[in-house]
């Protein structure tokens, strides 16, 4: 009877093999803390340590490894986003998803997938630090900024303008003026229209001023 001889897998098959399974494992993934050891082994310590020692909580430090994370296949114009919202004006953290771009996590490189996800992670912190219900806050504040230079000193608003591996589409959400601080008389300016049944905070400078939302063309 012959014998079947078992070929040796180059080193590049073998690394394809390991990057397939890599990719997969990201999408697996749901939860931040499964998601960040999937990217990287020991990255979610690393984020821990970068940014929580001293600076989060027992508790908030394990929320953020427990927040929802998965992979969107739908997601088209970003790399990926994290959604929050409080579930009631008396909760003290708001509820957060993280999502990452499917075409990022299978075309763009692992540099790439990690720098995003750190980028995201910083707004989940960022998130984390609000206090007293809906309040506004700057997408990518000082605050912000504080975090993803803790995490990556590399890390910048990782938008359509970042030197990716593969394109994506350019066409971005025009920013208008959708409210007016009552206190200091500020315009606030977003790409989405605030809701009139929400109360908004004025954040910027530490007004603490109510934000009335106003529909414009």
């Amino acid at each position: 009877m012959a014998k079947l001889k078992m070929r040796e897998l180059s080193k590049n098959e073998f690394l394809d093999i390991l990057h397939s399974t890599r990719r997969f494992q990201i999408t697996a993934a749901k939860n931040v803390r499964e998601m960040a050891e999937a990217i990287e082994p020991g990255l979610m310590t690393y984020i821990l340590e970068s940014w929580g020692a001293g600076r989060l909580s027992i508790e908030d430090r394990e929320r953020v490894q427990c927040v929802p994370a998965s992979v969107n296949s739908r997601i088209k114009k970003t790399l990926g986003r994290v959604f929050h919202n409080f579930p009631n004006p008396e909760a003290s953290r708001p509820n957060q998803t993280l999502e990452l771009s499917g075409r990022l996590t299978r075309e763009g490189s692992f540099d790439e997938i990690r720098k995003t996800f750190l980028h995201e992670v910083a707004h989940v912190i960022d998130n984390m630090r609000t206090r007293g219900g809906c309040n506004l806050r700057q997408s990518h504040g000082v605050d912000w900024q504080w975090i993803a230079k803790a995490l990556d000193p590399t890390i910048t608003r990782l938008t359509q303008e970042a030197d990716l591996s593969y394109d994506i589409p350019t066409k971005r959400r025009a920013i208008k003026v959708v409210g007016r601080c009552i206190r200091c008389g500020d315009h606030v300016k977003r790409a989405n229209r605030l809701k009139f049944n929400r109360d908004y905070t004025h954040t910027a400078g530490g007004c603490g001023g109510k934000i009335q939302p106003k529909y414009t063309a």
